[in-house]
């Protein structure tokens, strides 16, 4: 009897381990097929519904991937994954209440210190994005006063300190970027010769040095980091140029026909990335789209250039997916456009637009 169990609990495993690792790799259909395939074997695995939970989130059906969660946690009072999950499902269906207690929840069934380092991670980010920035800093006081498990712990540690930072004033913004600024400098020397967390802790040390108006650090680091994200691949979502210049006219045919008119005669140029001399004069290395030229309501009767450029290599890499980058591609366009009809950047964000 114990060997069938052993035999029954590696055929589990087996399952388990592919269908995670082809979740990992975008493949969904092989992720659900090895999920119901492990709970054919037990409908009591609380992994196996959890990874069914997954593959429905990648589809977008917010039901299924609740239900699967739901029985997860079911199967598994204890398991951490569902309920930071299902944590993350109610913030984005906009229930702040249920998401909050799923939050501490996670905090509290978290038994390693890679899980309790995820759960209040998330948990501050969700307090920043709902606006709490007492109980976003009083989150991240629970971090671990010593290296974090990981350098993407770093990053995301040292980028909810730098926007609490931009958001307090005197000695606590002073010690929020400080701290920002340690995290960062810890994700690098973690990065054990990977380019890509070297740039993108890099990349957080510039925005603390733009939010303390260190201009000439800033200027020098967004250097440092150009440099870098140039010799980066470019990922398999990346789209055609045809793509690009279909989606572009997709997205102007959502706008009034008023609005598609007054920008018929304002050029959306693509290119990869903002250019090195562009980076030199103190441009962000990473920005997604520019609006360059005079307003709507600034433009006068004098000749004036007004362009609007899509930087496709940080879209991309602002994307987890195809579908995800015709969205991100979606937004900045139209953020883009709304900056030419004189919105600001608070009226952008109220319409979604951030």
């Amino acid at each position: 009897m114990a060997t069938q169990e052993r035999d029954l609990d590696e055929k589990i495993e087996g399952h388990l381990e592919a269908g995670f690792g082809a979740l990992e790799r975008g493949d969904v259909k092989a992720a659900k097929k090895s999920a119901n395939a492990a709970l054919a074997l037990d409908d009591s695995v609380a992994e196996a519904h959890t990874l069914l939970g997954g593959a429905a989130e990648r589809e977008g059906d917010v039901a299924a991937a609740r239900k699967a969660y739901l029985a997860a946690r079911k199967a598994d009072p204890a398991a951490f994954e569902p309920v930071l999950a299902l944590a993350e499902i109610e913030h984005a269906e906009g229930d702040a209440q249920k998401a909050r207690k799923l939050f501490a929840e996670a905090v509290e069934v978290a038994e390693e210190e890679e899980e309790f380092v995820e759960a209040v991670l998330a948990s501050a980010e969700f307090e920043l994005a709902e606006g709490g920035v007492d109980a976003a800093r009083a989150v991240l006081a629970e971090l671990p006063p010593v290296d974090l498990p990981a350098p993407n712990d770093h990053l995301r540690a040292g980028d909810l300190l730098r926007q609490l930072g931009t958001l307090l004033s005197g000695a606590e913004a002073k010690a929020a970027l400080g701290d920002a600024e340690r995290h960062f400098s810890a994700a690098g020397t973690q990065a054990d010769g990977d380019a890509s967390i070297t740039a993108d802790a890099r990349y957080g040390t510039a925005l603390v040095a733009e939010a303390r108006g260190e201009t000439s650090a800033m200027t020098k680091a967004f250097a440092e980091v150009h440099a870098l994200d140039t010799k980066e691949e470019r990922p398999p979502w990346g789209l055609s140029d045809q793509r690009m210049e279909e989606l572009v006219e997709e997205v102007l045919e959502e706008l009034p026909e008023r609005a598609r008119t007054l920008l018929a005669n304002v050029p959306i140029v693509i290119e990869a990335r903002p250019s090195r001399a562009q980076v030199q004069e103190g441009m962000d290395p990473r920005l997604l789209g520019l609006f360059a030229g005079p307003s709507l309501v600034e433009a006068s009767d004098a000749p004036s250039l007004q362009q609007i450029t899509l930087f496709t290599r940080n879209l991309e890499r602002a994307a987890a997916n195809v579908e995800d980058l015709e969205e991100e591609i979606r937004v900045t366009l139209l953020h883009e456009t709304g900056h030419f009809f004189g919105l600001d950047e608070e009226a952008l964000a109220d319409l979604g637009l951030d």
